[in-house]
C-alpha cells in the first residue's frame, strides 16, 4: 500500500476502553473519534481550554465542588468535540457527555488519553 500525504481519513479506526465502574466491574466503550493531526489536537486544545476562565485558588474559601465540576465541563467540551459516535447508551451531548465525566471519570479519563496518545503519537490499540 503506498502512503500519501494529505489523504485524510473522517476518523480514526474504531477504538476501545476498559474501565473501572463504582461497582467495581469493568466498564467497556467501543467508540470512532474524529481524526485530527498533532497540531489539529494542539489548536482544539488551546481553543477549548481558553473558556475555562480561572480556577479558584486552593485556600481556605476553595470550594471543591466548583473546581470538579469544572474539571467534569471540560472533559466533556473534549468529549463532544472528540467523539463522533459510541456504542455506550450515552447520548453525545455536551451535557450528558459532561455528566458521564462527572459520573465515570475513569471512563472520560481512560478515553481522553487514548485519543491523546492517537494524535500524538499515532499509537492504535494497547
Amino acid at each position: 500500500m503506498a502512503i500519501k500525504l494529505g489523504a485524510r481519513p473522517d476518523t480514526f479506526a474504531q477504538q476501545s476502553v476498559t474501565f473501572s465502574l463504582p461497582d467495581g466491574t469493568q466498564g467497556k466503550i467501543k467508540y470512532k473519534p474524529k481524526f485530527r493531526t498533532r497540531s489539529e489536537l494542539g489548536e482544539m486544545m488551546e481553543e477549548l481550554g481558553a473558556d475555562r476562565g480561572e480556577m479558584p485558588a486552593a485556600d481556605d474559601d476553595t470550594r471543591w465542588a466548583q473546581v470538579f465540576a469544572q474539571g467534569s465541563e471540560s472533559n466533556g467540551k473534549f468529549l463532544h468535540a472528540m467523539l463522533v459516535s459510541w456504542d455506550a447508551e450515552i447520548e453525545l451531548s455536551l451535557e450528558s457527555l459532561t455528566q458521564f465525566s462527572d459520573e465515570l471519570p475513569g471512563g472520560a479519563s481512560a478515553i481522553l488519553e487514548q485519543y491523546r496518545l492517537l494524535c500524538v503519537n499515532g499509537k492504535l490499540g494497547n
